[in-house]
């Protein structure tokens, strides 16, 4: 796991690079039973899942694609404010201490 500046301006938690869908749905668990997380909108795609969560006032997406991985970010991207980047760092601090 690490935490990166996207390219395209934001900050993103890059969980693991390469895995398969049982992966996700174990770290998303994971995610739900020790952070206390509620997904509040799920989008499943053929290759790809796309999943919300408020953190600290922060729309934040985990997401899974089947070339990429398993990674965390602001939904709203390139757009997303240094609160919302903070937010992620601190995701990160959390995620790393389980």
């Amino acid at each position: 796991m690490k935490l990166k500046d996207n390219p395209i301006g934001f900050k993103e938690i890059v969980v693991v690079d390469s895995c398969d869908f049982e992966e996700f749905y174990l770290y998303a668990e994971k995610l739900k039973s020790h952070l206390g997380i509620v997904y509040t909108k799920q989008i499943d795609d053929f290759d790809s899942l796309y999943w919300q969560f408020v953190f600290e006032d922060s729309i934040i997406v985990l997401s899974y694609d089947t070339f990429l991985g398993i990674s965390i970010y602001p939904q709203d991207g390139n757009k997303s404010t240094l609160i919302d980047n903070q937010r992620i760092e601190e995701l990160y601090k959390l995620i790393k201490s389980l």
